[in-house]
Formats: structure tokens, C-alpha cells, sequence
């Protein structure tokens, strides 16, 4: 069976229950390769976008360039440590050396 990412959302948002089963609902799935940006009700999409050119490899490349490690690596780094303002105190992205503004520089 095949299913269209904005049906796999919104009953995504379907199941988180209470008041969010009859409201529309927004949910973003911010993947590798691209970006789905989906307004859903009772399971059912109302709206669906593609964002182009949004997938996490835009942020992932220049962290790589700048830190000099593999694509594999890049992503085990950003995984463990995040982007700042939700880094943990160990974060690298919050220490010494600059690593927080390389982070804010390719978000935005």
C-alpha cells in the first residue's frame, strides 16, 4: 500500500487525541530531502505544501564543510547535539570557538 505524506500527517495528528481530533491541526516533517507542511481535521489533510528546497541536507552540508567531517558523521553530531537555544549545556553549538553561529548562519 502506498501513502501520501499528508494523509501519514494527518492521522498522525489524529492520534495525539483530545481537542486536536476536531481543530485543524499543523505538522511540519522536516526530512533529509525535503519539507511537508500539512493542516489536517479529524485525520483528513485540508492543505498540503511541499516546501522546496527546505530538506535537513541544506543545514547538514555547510556543518559538514565547516567541521570538516563526513555527511554520516554530520548527522550523528547534529542528532547528539541540536541547534542552539535546545543544545544541552555540554553542546559543542554553545562552547568556544564559534560553533553556535555556524549553526544560526545556515537556519537562517
Amino acid at each position: 500500500m502506498l501513502d501520501a505524506r499528508p494523509f501519514v500527517l494527518a492521522r498522525a495528528l489524529r492520534m495525539l487525541g483530545g481537542s486536536y481530533a476536531h481543530q485543524p491541526v499543523a505538522a511540519l516533517e522536516w526530512d533529509r530531502s525535503g519539507t511537508t507542511f500539512c493542516v489536517a481535521v479529524g485525520g483528513n489533510p485540508l492543505f498540503a505544501r511541499e516546501l522546496r528546497n527546505c530538506g535537513f541536507e541544506r543545514l547538514a552540508e555547510p556543518v559538514a564543510a565547516a567541521l570538516g567531517l563526513p555527511a554520516e558523521e554530520t548527522y550523528e553530531v547534529l542528532a547528539a547535539y541540536g541547534l542552539p537555544g535546545r543544545a544541552s549545556r555540554r553542546s559543542p553549538a554553545r562552547g568556544a570557538g564559534g560553533g553556535g553561529r555556524g549553526l544560526r548562519r545556515c537556519t537562517g
